[in-house]
C-alpha cells in the first residue's frame, strides 16, 4: 500500500467511524452525548477526561489531547480552551475535532479530524470545516485579540 492509498484508507475509516458515532448517539450528538462518548471503547481507543484549561495549550490551540502521567494506557485528558466553555455545540465540535488525535495519533491531521467530526454529526464535510474555523475564530478574537485566522489543532495537525 503506498502513502496515497494509505491516507485514503486513513480517511474512509475515520468516517466510517464517525458515521457508526452517528448511528449510536444519534445525529444530534450534544455535550451530555460527548461525555459519554470519551468513555466509550467502540468510539475512543483510550478513555478521555475533559478539561477546561488553558495553560497546557500553546499558542492559539483550541483542544488538546494529552496522555495522563505521559501514557495513553492510562487514558487522555482533552484540554479545552475556557473560552469554549458556554458553547456547548461548539464544545461538541472542538471535541470531536480532537478524539482522532486519541484514535489515530501522529498520522491524524485536520482533514482526518474534518472526516470524523463531520460524519459523526451527519454534517457536509466542508459545513463541519467551516463550523471549525468559525470557533478558532471566535477563539482568537476573544483570547488575544489578532485578525482571526484558521486554527490548526496543534503542529501536527494542520487544518489545511
Amino acid at each position: 500500500m503506498d502513502e496515497t492509498e494509505a491516507r485514503a484508507a486513513l480517511l474512509t475509516h475515520a468516517r466510517r467511524t464517525g458515521e457508526r458515532v452517528a448511528e449510536r448517539y444519534g445525529a444530534g450528538i450534544d455535550l451530555a452525548a460527548v461525555e459519554r462518548m470519551v468513555e466509550d471503547p467502540e468510539v475512543v481507543r483510550f478513555p478521555v477526561t475533559l478539561c477546561f484549561d488553558g495553560a497546557p495549550l500553546e499558542g492559539e490551540e483550541f483542544a488538546y489531547p494529552l496522555p495522563v502521567a505521559g501514557d495513553p494506557l492510562n487514558g487522555y485528558t482533552l484540554y479545552l480552551h475556557p473560552a469554549l466553555r458556554p458553547d456547548s455545540e461548539g464544545v461538541v465540535a472542538a471535541v470531536l475535532y480532537a478524539l482522532v488525535v486519541v484514535n489515530y495519533g501522529a498520522v491524524a491531521d485536520g482533514a482526518v479530524a474534518v472526516a470524523f467530526g463531520a460524519a459523526c454529526l451527519g454534517l457536509d464535510e466542508d459545513v463541519y470545516y467551516d463550523k471549525i474555523c468559525r470557533l478558532a475564530d471566535a477563539i482568537v478574537r476573544g483570547s488575544n485579540d489578532t485578525p482571526a485566522q484558521m486554527l490548526p489543532l496543534s503542529p501536527a495537525i494542520p487544518l489545511q
